[in-house]
């Protein structure tokens, strides 16, 4: 599925990790294909190398942000106790 350019965070948000991680890497094989072009002399515009750049700096950072929101969450048993972290009194520096 390919997400057209420019979409902005919040339309982002709507899709899937799987459909920004394949969005993704479509992005990275454009840039090589338009930087490829651009220096065979093909292409001369370069503001599309500019616009995937930016396209793909937005889905990481999507992708990052849900990434800690995961981390975040409570994963562990909240009415469970941990046991607390012994400290090494006899260690001395």
């Amino acid at each position: 599925m390919l997400i057209s350019l420019p979409l902005k965070n919040k339309d982002l948000s709507k899709f899937t990790i799987t459909e920004l991680k394949q969005q993704l890497t479509d992005l990275r094989g454009q840039l090589f294909v338009v930087r490829f072009q651009i220096h065979s002399g093909q292409k001369t515009n370069y503001a599309d190398v500019g616009k995937i750049r930016k396209q793909i700096a937005r889905i990481m950072t999507t992708l990052k942000i849900r990434s800690l929101e995961v981390k975040s969450s409570p994963t562990t048993n909240p009415t469970k106790s941990t046991p607390a972290l012994k400290s090494n009194s006899n260690n001395s520096h």
